[in-house]
């Protein structure tokens, strides 16, 4: 038989993974908004060589980049949700979260210093 206190002690064990998972997913989709929105001029913009060599492979359609970016970004979310379990759970999601800072900040125009 489960005790009632079982739930909030789960959530508070998992809370802090949580709200990184949160942030991580949102910048995520920050990310493929800002694809989408900038369309062609994004090469401009786009820090990642894997990305541009992606552009290029899909024979420079935006779409089918999104649609990658979304299904890594899909597979990603899902791993880090299976991970959650792990010794070192909370080295990768921080790791995950710095990664993800530094997308948003080359990309936010609010928080971009350049």
């Amino acid at each position: 038989m489960q005790n009632e206190n079982d739930a909030p002690v789960f959530f508070k064990k998992y809370a802090f993974l949580h709200i990184l998972w949160v942030y991580i997913a949102w910048v995520a989709g920050y990310d493929l908004f800002r694809c989408l929105r900038d369309g062609e001029q994004f090469l401009d913009m786009e820090l990642n060589p894997v990305v541009s060599v992606l552009y290029e492979l899909l024979g420079s359609s935006l779409i089918a980049l999104c649609l990658v970016k979304f299904v890594g970004s899909c597979i990603c979310m899902t791993a880090l949700l299976a991970l959650r379990n792990a010794k070192r759970a909370v080295m990768i999601y921080v790791a995950m979260a710095l990664i993800q800072t530094g997308v948003l900040l080359s990309y936010c125009p609010i928080l971009s210093p350049f």
